[in-house]
């Protein structure tokens, strides 16, 4: 009986304790400073707000919370990296952007030009003589001293654009020879024009290989008896590094004139062209050709010739020899004006009139 009133006893008491504990449990919950609560995140602030950078230089952003991402209204201003670092690369304005936890905080900022009077130097690479054939080509540097304080896109090019030309796409440069010159300057600089250079490079000096039409063919015509002979070499003059060697020389119609190593020989009496090129390039010259009359040797029938007449070698020869002094060997062509008529070669009968030879020349055995 005792042990029972004992029981009851301790059940009363726990039954307080449990009630305290359960009690205990939901103010816990209810609690909204409790580790279980929700909370507001904070904002995000970028230091400092505002910035100014210049091309190729940084400037480190911070933010007052960890685990930002960032990104950069227009990279081909200014880009940022993971940490903040932002580099300017085009002057113009820029929003950089930190973002956590759904929110975000922002930066504006300025990119502006190195300017050009912290320049120091500018110097080509290759810094020269520089010898190129014409026609040819190769690529120009200019490299500014010191680094970064200038855009190698803000160069420009000073040279003769009659010899000449500079193209540059994406910042490299390619110089190309157009016309053959003993020397020509190549500068590069900095500012809107030549005339108003805020730096230069000392000249970068060019010859260009070729040849050049002596001043009396300006014109560009020659003029020949049958067998006189021009050499090459009073035509043209050699620019340069160029030689005989580097030129192919040759006429449209070798039967009028021929070109045989240095000489233009006149062979018989028309019109052709003589062509003079740079081996290994697009350069040319062409010269108009004409052929005349030797008239030291020119041997001519004296009697009167009717038309529908024939020319009877047997019966002219003769007189031909007369002519040469007995000295005749041979007849290399006979010419007629065509303002008078048709010399016909073979001629037979008018059904069969033979070769029109015209003003041509034409070769013949005369036995």
């Amino acid at each position: 009986m005792r042990k029972t009133f004992l029981r009851c006893c301790a059940a009363l008491l726990l039954a307080p304790v449990l009630t305290l504990a359960l009690i205990g449990t939901i103010a816990f919950a209810d609690d909204p400073d409790s580790s279980g609560g929700t909370t507001t995140p904070p904002d995000v602030t970028v230091s400092p707000s505002t910035f100014t950078v210049r091309e190729n230089e940084t400037v480190q952003l911070s933010v007052n919370v960890s685990g930002v991402s960032w990104r950069t209204s227009n990279s081909n201003v200014a880009t940022v990296s993971n940490t903040g670092l932002v580099r300017g690369v085009k002057a113009g304005s820029v929003t950089i952007t930190a973002s956590a936890n759904g929110k975000s905080g922002t930066a504006t900022g300025q990119v502006t030009t190195a300017p050009a009077s912290t320049v120091e130097s500018i110097t080509t690479n290759p810094t020269g003589p520089l010898s190129l054939e014409v026609g040819g080509a190769t690529n120009i540097y200019a490299i500014i001293t010191p680094t970064g304080s200038a855009q190698a896109s803000a160069i420009k090019w000073h040279y003769d654009e009659d010899v000449l030309r500079v193209s540059t796409v994406n910042g490299s440069s390619r110089l190309t020879a157009l016309k053959p010159v003993e020397e020509t300057e190549v500068i590069a600089y900095l500012g809107d024009d030549y005339e108003h250079a805020t730096k230069e490079s000392s000249p970068l000096r060019v010859q260009i290989n070729g040849f050049k039409l002596k001043p009396e063919y300006s014109d560009k015509k020659i003029e020949l008896t049958e067998n006189e002979q021009v050499k090459i070499s009073d035509i043209i003059d050699y620019v340069g590094a160029t030689t005989l060697s580097g030129l192919q020389i040759g006429t449209s119609d070798g039967y009028v004139a021929s070109a045989r190593g240095d000489t233009l020989i006149g062979q018989s009496v028309g019109t052709t062209k003589l062509t003079i090129r740079v081996k290994n390039s697009t350069y040319s010259e062409t010269l108009d050709v004409e052929v005349k009359p030797d008239e030291k040797s020119t041997i001519t029938v004296k009697d009167p010739v009717k038309i529908s007449d024939t020319l009877s070698f047997s019966s002219l020869i003769s007189d031909f020899r007369a002519q040469a002094n007995g000295k005749l060997s041979y007849i290399t062509g006979l010419n007629m004006d065509t303002s008078q008529g048709t010399l016909y070669y073979r001629y037979r009968s008018e059904a069969e009139p033979g070769i029109g030879v015209g003003a041509e020349n034409y070769y013949i055995d005369p036995t």
